[in-house]
């Protein structure tokens, strides 16, 4: 029966129980049972009321948290390899990742800043604002406390460590069952950029998308040391058409969500609540993998610094394949080679042992690095960054 239905059926009875106690005033005990009678009915229709007009409630599951020592390749690719998200504790060493460390080491390098607008048509609700030195960033939006802040407040967003920072190269640590990447191999060892850096200042935040091109990710934080948590991540199921209804895919954004993915309104997108999302707080040290196509959204608790990468593998390769068409420059990248690149991603996964980053890319060393590098801008007619001048002279 429709709301409207119910509502009415409701109000009728309670307005037949007003009527039958004018229409026998003959006793006070009649009275008084009638009286019973419209106050039960009365009750009735508000019970109606807050059942058919009350905000449903998401249901919301806590993404398993493993001990990095505990996860091996195997159980990852059983158990969550492009099915369901994962935190792994004590998976990334903080030396010199705290924000203040990686300033220090880089200065020069530039980010772009983004503030978050929810009513932005933008990828994740992020508005562009600048790009500059991020030194300066750091001190306007990191170093004093955080009621000091200017505002908008700024999210340091997507800053390429290859390009702006590679001195940190030597500090990444890419565990076992995370190290395989098509991309690295199709591009002769450059990458796309990633991994890249987030600098994440308390309070500023991630509206709800999807990774480009459906790409599993993973990103691992840094920050206050302890028990402090410095973001919270939901995450909901990937390819849900309970989700996917409130949405559209943009020219500016692969996917752009009319719901708020914190507080979603039940009566305007009630099928939200058919779904459900995952949700964990991050801590200092913890790596998070999410796998593609999944739409997620942060808000950075404490300040922060996060180290990313989309990449893919071979459990993400059908879905990915399945997507492509002929605009894109990812899928273009892979034409022609799939039996090699298959065969390479396949010996990749007999490796159980933690991989630093030119390991990971299929380097000898620093210098076949920015050889490289140098091949990359040549190619791309692209000078140098300061970082990659000063790393590879």
């Amino acid at each position: 029966m429709a709301k409207k239905e119910v509502t009415r059926a409701a109000a009728k009875a309670v307005k037949e129980s007003s009527a039958e106690s004018v229409r026998e005033p003959s006793s006070r005990k009649n009275n008084s049972s009638n009286k019973a009678l419209a106050l039960a009915g009365i009750a009735v229709l508000a019970g109606l009321v807050r059942i058919l007009f009350a905000q449903p409630k998401l249901e919301v599951k806590p993404i398993d948290r493993i001990p990095l020592e505990e996860m091996s390749p195997d159980r990852f690719r059983r158990d969550f390899a492009n099915a369901r998200p994962v935190v792994l504790s004590g998976a990334w060493s903080e030396d010199g990742w705290h924000p203040a460390e990686f300033v220090a080491t880089c200065p020069n390098a530039t980010v772009r800043t983004f503030r978050h607008d929810s009513t932005s048509q933008t990828w994740a609700q992020h508005v562009q604002v600048g790009l500059g030195p991020v030194s300066e960033y750091f001190d306007s939006y990191f170093k004093p406390e955080p009621a000091q802040r200017p505002t908008p407040l700024l999210y340091g967003f997507e800053m390429s460590l290859t390009e702006e920072c590679p001195l940190q190269l030597d500090r990444v640590t890419i565990p076992a069952f995370l190290g395989e990447d098509a991309f690295h191999l199709c591009t002769n060892k450059s990458g796309l950029g990633w991994p890249s850096v987030l600098l994440g200042p308390e309070g500023s935040e991630t509206g709800l998308h999807i990774d480009t091109h459906n790409l599993p990710f993973w990103i691992a934080v840094v920050g206050s040391s302890g028990r402090r948590a410095l973001k919270r991540v939901r995450i909901f199921p990937a390819h849900d058409k309970a989700l996917l209804q409130y949405g559209r895919s943009t020219k500016a954004a692969n996917y752009i969500f009319d719901f708020d993915p914190w507080r979603p309104d039940g009566s305007k997108h009630r099928g939200v609540f058919e779904s459900f999302a995952y949700e964990a707080e991050l801590r200092s040290g913890d790596l998070l993998y999410i796998p593609g196509g999944s739409p997620h959204a942060v808000v950075n608790l404490a300040d922060n610094l996060g180290v990313s990468m989309n990449f893919l593998d071979l459990k993400s390769m059908p879905d990915f394949v399945r997507r492509c068409n002929a605009q894109s420059p990812l899928c273009g990248l892979l034409q022609g080679k799939g039996e090699w690149m298959l065969d390479a991603l396949q010996e990749r996964q007999k490796n159980d042992k933690p991989l630093g980053y030119f390991g990971f890319a299929g380097l000898r060393d620093r210098a076949e690095f920015c050889e490289v590098q140098r091949a990359k801008a040549a190619k791309d007619k692209k000078e140098f960054s300061t970082g990659l001048t000063d790393y590879c002279s």
